[in-house]
């Protein structure tokens, strides 16, 4: 088999990050069949390593990983904070709730067939905000009161079940249901008052 890109994004507890890290991994002839190394490309063979996001709003930026932060990699353990300030937000900016779709995109040459890509596309929740107020809902219930109203149980109930849903469609790539999902996790985060969490 040739070789095939691996990545994860892990979004970093403040919001305003996300941590990018190659998994591709070396070429090994039992259990990485698809690595980096002979008889798959070399690190060195690639021309460019580009990291294509395209936002939630369909706004796209195009991260020079190899001149930013040496990429590719074959090293699993090699991580690098990709700040928000990276596709389009301030630096005061948290990462607003949206699935995102993160294209890598590597080009080799070499030396011996004509340059080509390849390429892995994942789809990537950002939820932190929405996170956010979800775990702060419990915090508000008083649980021991057994004649007090429902209403909290019951939205916080219903919020975890969307959240859960959301994120199930989140990766399997469902955009269409993940934000009508999060589009009524927000409703009721708002009238919960979880607005703090936007700050």
């Amino acid at each position: 088999m040739s070789l095939t890109l691996k990545f994860s994004i892990c979004e970093s507890s403040d919001c305003k990050s996300f941590v990018f890290t190659e998994l591709t991994g070396l070429y090994n002839v039992t259990t990485n069949i698809t690595g980096w190394g002979s008889p798959n490309p070399e690190t060195t063979d690639a021309v460019s390593a580009t990291l294509k996001i395209t936002r939630g709003d369909g706004q796209i930026f195009n991260i020079d990983m190899k001149n930013l932060y040496s990429y590719p990699s074959s090293d699993t353990t090699y991580s690098t904070i990709i700040p928000q300030t990276s596709f389009g937000y301030s630096s005061s900016q948290k990462i607003p709730d949206q699935i995102m779709t993160l294209q890598y995109i590597i080009e080799i040459n070499n030396g011996e067939d004509p340059v080509y890509t390849v390429s892995q596309t994942i789809y990537q929740t950002f939820n932190c905000q929405i996170k956010c107020c979800i775990l702060s809902m419990p915090l508000k219930i008083d649980w021991s009161c057994q004649s007090c109203s429902s209403d909290s149980v019951d939205d916080f109930l219903q919020a975890y079940a969307l959240y859960h849903s959301m994120l199930a469609n989140g990766r399997i790539g469902n955009i269409t249901q993940y934000n009508n999902e999060l589009n009524q996790l927000q409703k009721i985060c708002n009238g919960a008052g979880c607005k703090n969490c936007a700050n």
